[in-house]
């Protein structure tokens, strides 16, 4: 029986009983609840609102107060851009600005107006950030952010510490001191701030429908990539106006115009590695497939994995137009939003962007056939993303085993797939063989068995490409202290000394690149094509809650990697020292090319070696 009932029963018996009156409880006051956080035009207040989340950015990430760590930076944004939005006049809103940052952080000066005494001496016990990289407490990251505390003379022999006391900041509208060292007594920092807990004023929305949460989400990322991102000093990028860019995409009723907008800047960071990750995305895109992708091979867009219902289309087949619009300009215009460097800008708009939309959606193709006829043929979006990666696996034969006899003379191992338990076997076999062809075309699974394969092949210690952790010690990239991670491997004997050859592909990517690294190192020859372009260990972010909160979850490069002559790695990849690309006829006979051509260089090498033994 419902309890209110139940209750409403037993007052009724009383009274009928002649019981005696119940006694009133007090009724507390209402709760008051505060206002929504209004909706507002604040285009006319860009300027000052990219500034001001541009210092905002910097206090966050680099002043050490207690407050401003402990602090809830997702309705501090929104309600600070509120405010500045609503300003009356340019000296209201920077006013606003210097009392939201102020408020906690006390010791900002602003505009030369000092702030609040740090009371800082050489014996003072001070609190630092010390953070290699961006991470939000996840437990496999190789990141860490943490607060520190220590003597003053110790800020000069600690790694990463900051790379000054204090920093400037200046724009157009405002200037400002931020310090990066703060006073401890073992408890909390000097000057006290005022913690954000939540805002006293509005309740502020937790989705980014609402354009001052939206504002603060674009605010928040540009500054995430603004203080954490290492190859700023590598690739050309004018990472700055991305800022005000971000800002006025939120001025849009569809918030396709934000995620539009964030891809288009982080594409031109180049950094292979990046995927985002929001629920908008899926209205923008769609999230269904075409039974038919392409690729470009040779420079012509051709049939590269189909189901095996569709049997008008062939794999070679040139893709010419979709509902009669030239391939070429269409993928020319999903590049700026790829999220890849622009060697695979190209590849991915065509694997990822091109002939997607939402399910049953429809496209009408114009192809060219093995004999040079033009026919037209009609595909539905009806494959999810599992079916659309399937496509490079494909042209990296990822179905080839972990080993096998291609020849008496030649045996093939598939690194990729080599675990531990395979090696004593596999080494075994190769001692029998005259030549190794080595797969090193997809993702490793296991970080052992490929660096112990490699070992056997190694006549020295051979070495990882260079690894820099960019230590976020200070807002300028060129301030920022640099790391290098030194990552070797040992030469296991006996040694194998028969001919070798490494297989990479255009997939190779990340791990895939490092093991490649080390198969220079250990002067393996590699063949196939330049490699991916991106090493080093992922960050994940998750701003407004993630993706689990309908905010928006990503990834970005976390460490710089360079190749072994401190070269660029990022957007140029791994080269091989024999180029043998794909091939249209090759895709026709579902041929491996590559695999074919390693046969052929290793039967000369044993054909040369027969010879000097004569």
């Amino acid at each position: 029986m419902d309890a209110r009932w139940l209750g409403l029963m037993l007052i009724a018996f009383l009274f009928g009983c002649g019981g005696s009156e119940p006694k009133s409880e007090p009724v507390p006051p209402p709760v008051q609840q505060l206002p929504l956080l209004p909706e507002t035009a604040f285009t006319d207040r860009l300027p000052y609102l990219a500034s001001f989340f541009q210092l905002a950015g910097q206090v966050r990430y680099h002043h050490p107060g207690d407050a401003v760590a402990n602090s809830n930076w997702d309705e501090f944004l929104a309600e600070s851009a509120y405010l500045i939005a609503i300003a009356s006049d340019s000296a209201t809103a920077l006013s606003v600005i210097q009392q939201q940052l102020t408020a906690i952080a006390p010791d900002i000066s602003f505009n030369g107006q000092p702030g609040a005494d740090r009371q800082l001496a050489n014996d003072s016990r001070v609190l630092i950030w010390l953070q290699n990289g961006y991470d939000e407490n996840d437990p496999d990251s190789v990141y860490s952010r943490q607060r520190i505390s220590l003597a003053m003379p110790q800020l000069a022999t600690t790694v990463g510490s900051p790379a000054s006391a204090q920093f400037s900041y200046q724009d157009q509208l405002l200037s400002a001191s931020v310090p990066q060292v703060t006073r401890y007594d073992g408890q909390r920092t000097y000057p006290l701030g005022n913690t954000f807990h939540a805002s006293q004023r509005f309740r502020i929305p937790t989705n980014l429908d609402h354009p001052m949460v939206c504002l603060a989400v674009a605010g928040e990322l540009w500054s995430l990539i603004a203080n954490f991102y290492p190859y700023f000093l590598v690739i050309d990028v004018d990472w700055q106006p991305e800022l005000p860019a971000l800002l006025s995409s939120c001025a849009a009723e569809d918030r396709q115009a934000l995620i539009k907008q964030i891809y288009a800047s982080l594409t031109k960071l180049q950094d292979n590695h990046i995927v985002l990750i929001n629920p908008y995305l899926e209205s923008w895109l769609g999230n269904h497939f075409t039974p038919v992708r392409f690729d470009l091979i040779e420079n012509k867009l051709v049939a590269v994995h189909k189901t095996a219902a569709v049997t008008d289309i062939a794999l070679g087949d040139e893709l010419l137009e979709i509902d009669g619009q030239p391939v070429a300009e269409i993928v020319s215009s999903w590049q700026p939003y790829s999220l890849k460097s622009a060697k695979f800008s190209a590849h991915t708009a065509i694997t990822q962007f091109m002939l997607r939309g939402a399910f049953a959606q429809q496209f009408t193709l114009t192809l060219r056939n093995k004999n040079g006829q033009l026919f037209q043929h009609q595909l539905s979006a009806t494959e999810d993303s599992a079916f659309s990666r399937q496509a490079s696996n494909q042209l990296t034969f990822n179905e080839l085993p972990q080993y096998q006899q291609l020849s008496a003379d030649i045996a093939y191992v598939n690194v990729s797939k080599t675990h531990p338990e395979h090696l004593a076997e596999t080494i075994d076999n190769l001692r029998q063989s005259r030549a190794v062809v080595l797969d090193l075309r997809n993702y490793p699974q296991s970080w052992e068995g490929w660096r112990t394969m490699l070992g056997y092949f190694a006549t020295d210690t051979f070495w990882s490409l260079p690894m820099y952790i960019h230590y976020a010690n200070h807002p300028d990239p060129q301030q920022r202290f640099r790391q290098h991670i030194v990552q070797s491997a040992s030469a296991l004997t006996p040694t194998l000394t028969q001919p070798v050859v490494v297989l990479s592909s255009r997939y190779s990517v990340s791990q895939n690149e490092h093991a490649l690294g080390y198969a220079q190192s250990a002067g393996l020859p590699i063949l196939g094509e330049s490699t991916f372009g991106i090493n080093g260990n992922i960050t994940y972010f998750n701003l407004l809650g993630g993706i689990e909160a309908t905010g928006l979850t990503g990834v970005f490069t976390g460490m710089e990697v360079t190749q072994h002559d401190g070269g660029a790695l990022i957007g140029v990849g791994i080269q091989p020292d024999i180029l043998v690309p794909l091939t249209v006829e090759g895709i026709r006979q579902q041929r491996d090319v590559q695999l074919e051509a390693a046969i052929d260089y290793l039967q000369q090498r044993i054909g040369l070696l027969a010879a000097d033994q004569k």
